[in-house]
């Protein structure tokens, strides 16, 4: 972007809001969540009212702060009217200007676009091994999120002071990966599981509305809902979407690998089987063997149903051939719960081996359930789920069997018995 566009913006806003405001001169911050890592964090804190010596603050003060105050409301309302008009009309460019000039968040992160070569970028990207963590983009465009995801990239929404809807591709220098038998699963989770069943991709909207309404929109954007609904359903009706999509790079080989892939928005919920209520869920995708968790939720007063379904819905990625499971963001619930934390480059060698594996989203193993890789029905019916302890117990079984796996490895192997001679022949694999 050259300087002569940049002034020409930062002109237009200027004139726009009668002059630059105070949020304007002290280049007001807006950041995606509380929860950004170091190196992604630019947000600021609010100046403190001056006290005088007594404790009290000074009237004076306060008549200032009010006139600052309505002269950031002017300005935000101008820039708001400025900047819509711009997305009206489709003048991105100008939008983007008027963006990077009033938040150094976004002056100071890449603006991306479908045009872009993304194979490229994204290795460029991981390669400069920065503490930053995003880039950006105004396109809400099915084939760009979804080649994102086959990148290594997970995206999230942002809505700075209203202004504009802005996705926001992350790769995090840590991510939380579950790995299949590292999930520590209590002997009382079962018991706790009774009376609850697990469904997959059987009701988008349900889980939507529980994600907004335990987190807020805080990412969850209309725009990024109606995004993650357009890719809510089979690999290949979402193949169809894309086709005549464009984008840079070799174009026909990254519609091929999203087609071999199995790309799709999946959920995973777990159901009040007394009831029928929705108590817990899971919203992500999948990219070949590897399920991204990107939000999740658990009804109020329903103790450990958020444990259970966690817990269950490992079990169902096991039963389906996945390779891990990318839980995103690190966070201490999910270390505790054993996942472990990888650094971005390791992820994303972890990642490139798998996403070209593609598995299907069923319930299989002789369970009652079809196949569920399109969107789903009715979800209180018998059909398609599992019963939670079931798939609790598969967990619980998953943990002992590497357990014993671990152990046998660290034992030489003239030390290990020998089944057929103890007349047991029982194999680890029989653990439960």
């Amino acid at each position: 972007m050259s300087s002569d566009c940049a002034s020409t913006r930062q002109s237009s806003v200027e004139a726009e809001a009668d002059g630059p405001s105070t949020q304007q001169e002290n280049q007001l911050v807006s950041t995606p969540s509380a929860d950004t890592q170091e190196g992604d964090n630019d947000h600021v804190e609010p100046a403190r009212k001056e006290e005088d010596e007594d404790g009290e603050t000074n009237d004076q003060d306060d008549d200032e702060e009010e006139e600052e105050e309505d002269a950031d409301s002017i300005f935000l309302k101008r820039l708001r009217a400025l900047v819509q008009g711009f997305y009206a009309r489709g003048d991105f460019e100008s939008v983007v200007g008027i963006m990077q000039q009033v938040f150094r968040f976004y002056a100071t992160r890449k603006y991306i676009t479908p045009d872009i070569d993304l194979q490229h970028w994204a290795k460029t990207f991981v390669d400069s091994d920065s503490p930053i963590a995003y880039c950006w983009s105004l396109d809400f465009d099915v084939a760009f999120f979804a080649r994102l995801c086959y990148e290594g990239f997970l995206s999230i929404s942002s809505y700075p002071e209203k202004i504009v809807m802005v996705l926001m591709p992350w790769i995090d220098p840590q991510r939380a990966v579950m790995e299949f038998g590292s999930m520590r699963v209590s002997k009382s989770l079962t018991k706790r599981a009774r009376g609850y069943h697990m469904t997959v991709n059987a009701d988008f909207e349900g889980v939507v509305r529980g994600c907004v309404a335990q987190h807020g929109e805080g990412w969850l954007w209309p725009r990024m809902q109606q995004l993650l609904r357009d890719c809510f359903c089979a690999p290949e009706d979402l193949h169809q979407q894309i086709q005549h999509a464009r984008g840079g790079g070799d174009t026909q080989q990254w519609k091929a690998r999203l087609q071999a892939c199995g790309f799709r928005v999946a959920t995973f919920e777990l159901w009040d089987s007394s009831t029928g209520d929705l108590v817990a869920a899971d919203l992500g995708y999948v990219v070949g063997a590897c399920y991204v968790s990107m939000s999740g939720f658990r009804k109020p007063n329903t103790k450990s149903c958020g444990t259970v379904q966690l817990t269950a819905t490992y079990a169902l990625l096991k039963r389906c051939g996945f390779a891990f499971w990318d839980l995103g963001m690190v966070m201490e619930y999910k270390t505790g719960l054993g996942a472990r934390v990888v650094p971005r480059r390791e992820f994303i060698d972890m990642f490139h081996l798998v996403r070209d594996r593609r598995c299907n989203l069923c319930i299989p193993s002789g369970a009652p359930g079809v196949n569920v890789s399109s969107a789903g029905t009715a979800a209180s019916t018998a059909s398609g789920s599992v019963p939670a302890d079931v798939l609790v117990k598969e967990a619980r079984a998953m943990r002992t069997r590497a357990s014993v796996q671990k152990k046998q490895n660290a034992t030489p192997e003239q030390d290990r018995p020998d089944p057929a001679s103890s007349g047991k022949g029982k194999d680890a694999s029989d653990v439960s």
